[in-house]
């Protein structure tokens, strides 16, 4: 009677083991991911809030004007987990956009991170600065197929906005 229940054993976990294996790992990569965006989502809006507060009239005389670098700097920071060149980052203020494609071209003392923000002449009380990002994350398929993984650059794009207005 033994030798008839040979292999069944490996048959089972074949079965029911690895689709368990696969179903917790797609549980891990999308609380990743969840992870990757609610850290996003607050970079975003603790950003804006820290550029609302820091209009024409925040000091006197104005002494405390931000640059593009420190909103940049403060977004990177705040969302540690995330890479900074898959990040895009769009910091408006009044209608004028300054395009951080990726953020860490901003976090330099080059161009266009030396320029105030919000810009001298839209930074005016009760005007609106809008952050927006986008964080292009990675596909976790390539990892059940290893021949593709050089070729798949496919993934998900993950968005978060955030609008505050000029405080003082």
């Amino acid at each position: 009677m033994r030798n008839r229940r040979r292999g069944s054993t490996l048959l089972e976990f074949t079965l029911t083991g690895l689709p368990v294996m696969f179903l917790s790992l797609s549980v891990v990569e999308c609380g990743i991911s969840m992870f990757e965006y609610n850290s996003m989502a607050n970079a975003v809006t603790v950003a804006a809030r820290y550029a609302s507060t820091h209009g024409a009239t925040c000091g006197s005389p104005n002494s405390c004007t931000i640059k593009v670098s420190d909103v940049a700097n403060l977004i990177a920071n705040t969302a540690w987990i995330l890479d900074t060149s898959k990040l895009n980052v769009v910091l408006t203020a009044n209608g004028v956009a300054t395009n951080c494609k990726p953020l860490n071209t901003c976090q330099t003392n080059a161009a266009p991170s030396t320029g105030q923000f919000p810009p001298s002449g839209d930074n005016a009380v009760n005007m609106d600065i809008t952050i927006t990002a986008t964080y292009k994350g990675t596909n976790p398929m390539p990892m059940f197929w290893p021949p593709n993984a050089d070729v798949d650059d496919s993934g998900y794009t993950l968005g978060a906005q955030s609008r505050q207005r000029i405080q003082f």
